[in-house]
């Protein structure tokens, strides 16, 4: 929701719009649509008149590159372990993917913004990017902090909506893997959703590096 109402944000004015080409919307190669995007080196007069790109929205974005990080890891344990069926699996296969789509749009987006702002605001705007992260690292923090030994909320605390990671790999059947074994498979299955895109793209890298640097002071 919070990406669709700043995307309204971006659509010029009617009577700014130009003609739609022929063949305007139906599908189209996404690595082209990322692609003529990057290759873009001026926004558009819609662009810069917009407002700056609200906190909120960039919240949205990264914290959907985390969680799609550990939900490709998820999948592959539940498909791994049987606790859906293959019918089940085949069915959220396709929306699995498609949240990958989702981020590799966003951070490829994210670094076409960044490199149209002259170089003050290309500054402030990577000071707000290490503010989003600064945020989801204390929110994940707190997480931890409410969750007991067993994986559910200690008493006095508030439930939280989006602490799959913790409670999801339990309800799979994966409580008998290590976690360092769970962000293996993330890393093998965020590396192969992404193997098919051009490689000229950019890839969500954040958390990769982040569990890469992690998973050196854990045991095999």
């Amino acid at each position: 929701m919070k990406e669709g109402k700043y995307g309204l944000r971006w659509i010029p004015p009617r009577s700014a719009r130009p003609t739609a080409p022929p063949g305007y919307g139906k599908p189209t190669n996404p690595d082209r649509s990322f692609l003529a995007a990057r290759r873009t080196s001026r926004p558009s007069a819609a662009c810069c008149s917009t407002p700056t790109i609200p906190w909120a929205f960039l919240l949205a974005g990264f914290c959907e590159c985390v969680d799609t990080f550990f939900a490709f890891g998820l999948f592959a344990l539940a498909k791994r372990s049987g606790f859906f069926p293959p019918e089940l699996v085949d069915t959220f296969e396709p929306v699995v993917q498609e949240e990958g789509r989702h981020i590799l749009f966003f951070v490829n987006w994210v670094a076409w913004h960044r490199r149209n702002l002259p170089a003050l605001r290309r500054v402030l705007f990577g000071a707000k990017i290490l503010s989003v992260w600064a945020y989801l690292i204390w929110e994940r923090i707190g997480i931890a902090r409410g969750i007991d030994g067993a994986g559910g909320a200690k008493a006095g605390t508030e439930p939280q909506d989006n602490n799959f990671v913790f409670s999801g790999s339990k309800a799979i059947g994966s409580g008998n893997v290590s976690a360092a074994a769970v962000i293996d498979v993330c890393m093998s299955e965020h590396e192969r959703r992404f193997s098919g895109y051009d490689p000229r793209l950019l890839r969500p890298d954040v958390m990769p590096r982040a569990m890469r640097f992690v998973r050196r002071f854990m045991r095999p």
